[in-house]
């Protein structure tokens, strides 16, 4: 008996696809998170931008997400302090999530930082920001666009609120970058 060729493709693409699940079951989540983070933290040495943390550990396979604690990113502008980020993977983008981190910059006191989500994708040679909500006692919102090749941001529509002690560290920081202000409170960094 002929099996018809609607059923050999029916059962290529049913073995496939239960190919695929199962290597994202098993994949390492984990660890590509924490080579990333390896990764990061070498190629940022050289640019002056630390990167820290504790440890990672897959909390989902399919979706795949990891948690990383204790993650520390750290500059001369300031650091930021992250007891616990929540890295979903989706297909051709990066969702990122915190639920409360720390940012501390010089000459001011440590600014609580509430909820965070981030969301990532790849476009090319530029990382895309699609969109970026920070809440607490800076808030920040917005997009942006990253090129790998030039190593800057090329494209940015970023609004800042901050308290009122944190102008002087804004002003620092406009010297170096096209944030300018934007009303009382704010300021707008937009490129170009």
């Amino acid at each position: 008996m002929k099996i018809p060729p609607a059923v050999t493709i029916a059962r290529t693409v049913l073995v496939s696809a239960a190919f695929l699940v199962g290597l994202a079951w098993a994949f390492p989540w984990d660890r590509l998170a924490e080579y990333a983070l390896v990764e990061a933290s070498l190629k940022g040495g050289t640019r002056g931008v630390q990167v820290s943390y504790g440890s990672a550990r897959k909390t989902s396979a399919l979706p795949p997400r990891v948690e990383i604690r204790d993650l520390v990113i750290g500059s001369l502008f300031g650091d930021i302090q992250a007891p616990s980020v929540n890295l979903a993977i989706r297909p051709m983008a990066l969702e990122i999530e915190s639920p409360a981190a720390t940012l501390g910059m010089a000459g001011t006191a440590p600014l609580s930082l509430g909820r965070t989500q981030a969301k990532f994708s790849r476009s090319g040679p530029l990382v895309l920001l699609d969109s970026l909500r920070i809440d607490g006692d800076l808030t920040v919102s917005g997009t942006g666009a990253w090129s790998t090749t030039e190593h800057r941001l090329t494209a940015a529509d970023l609004l800042v609120k901050a308290p009122v002690e944190l102008p002087p560290g804004l002003n620092l920081l406009a010297l170096s970058t096209p944030l300018k202000p934007s009303g009382e409170g704010q300021w707008r960094l937009r490129i170009p």
